[in-house]
Parts: structure tokens; C-alpha cells; sequence
């Protein structure tokens, strides 16, 4: 088993919001939402703590800060995150296959970089994580994989509250 194929992004609790980044047994960084109605969260990895918060409605936008680093990512219409500047060569989170449910980072050019796919067909806890270029697994690769899974679970609870909403 290589690298790419060790990665996993799970979410070890049903009744808690926190998501875990490992390789084989190593946990390498975890994402814990504030509360069950926030959308503020913080990272923690080996390198250190950064905060996740999302402000606005119609055109929200996503900051990561922490550790001397600021990101910050618009969403639009169609679901997808562009950050505001390219970090660790990926410039768009978006869903890339919708029937598979691959989710991921694109380049500037649109090539993949990362890829969320599941690790099982019937649960969403699971997600296998492919790193598609040669980068190390260094600190913002890491920290791009975990944006990433902030954005993926964000966009399951937009499904769900859609899917609740046009049932009602």
C-alpha cells in the first residue's frame, strides 16, 4: 500500500462532528466543529491549530487562519470553493464526478489534485483520500486535505437541509 492509498478521512463518532485525517493507523490532523448548528471549526495537526469560520449567506466565504497562514475561499451558486489565491497548487474545490461522488481540489487548469471518494458504498463516514501529483504530504498539503473534508462535510449538510426542505 502506497501513501496515496493510506490516507483516509473518517468520522469516528455518530453523535459528535469531528473528523480524523490518518495514514494506517497515525492520526495526521483533526477537524472539530464548534456545535451541531456551526459552521466554525478548528483544525489540529502536529503543526499546530488553526481556525475554520464561515461568514455570510448568499455569497459566504470560507477563512482558514492560523500558524502565520490566511486562507479564504468563496463559494458559488453551483457549490463549488475557489480560494482567493492558489495554496499547494490547488485553486477549486468542487464535486467532480456527482454519480461516483468524488469530491476534490482542481488546479488552476482544472486537473484534480485531490480526490474524496467513498471508502464504502452505503455510508458517508468514510472517505478515501487520492493525492493525484508527486507533492509531499507536508504541512499544507495536510492542511488543504483537511479544508477539503470541511468543504465536504458542509456540502452533505447543504444537501440535507435542501432535501428537508423541498420535502416539506
Amino acid at each position: 500500500m502506497n501513501r496515496h492509498e493510506a490516507l483516509l478521512w473518517t468520522k469516528p463518532s455518530w453523535l459528535r462532528r469531528e473528523f480524523v485525517l490518518t495514514r494506517g493507523l497515525e492520526e495526521i490532523a483533526r477537524l472539530d466543529f464548534d456545535g451541531w448548528g456551526s459552521s466554525s471549526a478548528t483544525i489540529r495537526a502536529a503543526a499546530g491549530q488553526w481556525r475554520v469560520t464561515r461568514d455570510g449567506f448568499w455569497r459566504s466565504r470560507v477563512s482558514m487562519q492560523g500558524g502565520g497562514l490566511a486562507l479564504s475561499a468563496r463559494v458559488s451558486w453551483t457549490g463549488k470553493y475557489d480560494l482567493e489565491t492558489p495554496f499547494d497548487g490547488a485553486l477549486r474545490w468542487s464535486c467532480l464526478s456527482i454519480w461516483k461522488q468524488h469530491y476534490g481540489w482542481s488546479r488552476p487548469d482544472g486537473a484534480p489534485v485531490i480526490v474524496y471518494r467513498p471508502a464504502t458504498a452505503f455510508s458517508r463516514r468514510m472517505h478515501a483520500v487520492d493525492m493525484l501529483d508527486a507533492a509531499p504530504l507536508a504541512e499544507p498539503r495536510i492542511l488543504l486535505i483537511v479544508l477539503g473534508g470541511y468543504f465536504l462535510q458542509r456540502t452533505y449538510e447543504d444537501m440535507a437541509a435542501t432535501s428537508a426542505a423541498l420535502s416539506a
